[in-house]
């Protein structure tokens, strides 16, 4: 079919987040890309929908009740968040958890299995603060990379025009304190 002029029909893609953030989220909601698009809405040629599913414990009953590992993951990041908001650091709060987790029968069997690999995977997590950080970082270098390229050559101009490089450093660096005032 590969080289057919016939339409082949494929299956309908659905897209869902499944969200166990902090802040405040319905049960469900849609989110559409075209949302984040710039302009006109009447001209948008590609639409994609996702479908968000809050997991957070006590949201979602009927999603839960259908599937008890979904609802155990549920429990289990809330009693982590129980944990720390009691004061305990992350790694006192995960491994906690997995010893409630086993005492009371949630994901009993997988935890006793696993429960150093649940404690590795969860202390691994990423959050969003430090996804920021990050992307500050980065940024941060790349501007440092982008301000170092733009003296160079700033220097080399001024040196090409036959100032001294000491004279053309002085120069960059008054340069500099005019923008910043």
């Amino acid at each position: 079919n590969l080289y057919s002029s016939k339409l082949v029909k494929i299956s309908r893609p659905e897209f869902i987040v499944l969200y166990n953030g902090k802040q405040e989220m319905p049960d469900q909601m849609t989110m559409r890309l075209s949302d984040a698009f710039k302009g006109d809405s009447d001209q948008i040629s590609l639409e994609l929908e996702v479908t968000v599913y809050n997991i957070n414990q006590g949201r979602n009953p009927q999603m839960m009740n259908r599937s008890r590992s979904l609802a155990d993951y549920a429990a289990v990041v809330a009693k982590i968040r129980e944990y720390q908001a009691m004061g305990q650091s992350r790694d006192e709060a995960i491994a906690n958890t997995v010893l409630f987790c086993v005492e009371h029968g949630i994901m009993k069997d997988f935890m006793e299995k696993y429960g150093s690999e649940v404690y590795n995977m969860l202390n691994a997590e990423i959050t969003l603060e430090d996804v920021l950080a990050i992307r500050y970082e980065e940024g941060h270098e790349d501007g440092m990379e982008k301000g170092m390229e733009k003296g160079a050559r700033r220097l080399a101009e001024l040196i090409q025009k036959g100032y001294s490089v000491d004279d053309a450093l002085k120069l960059i660096s008054s340069e500099k304190e005019t923008r910043n005032q």
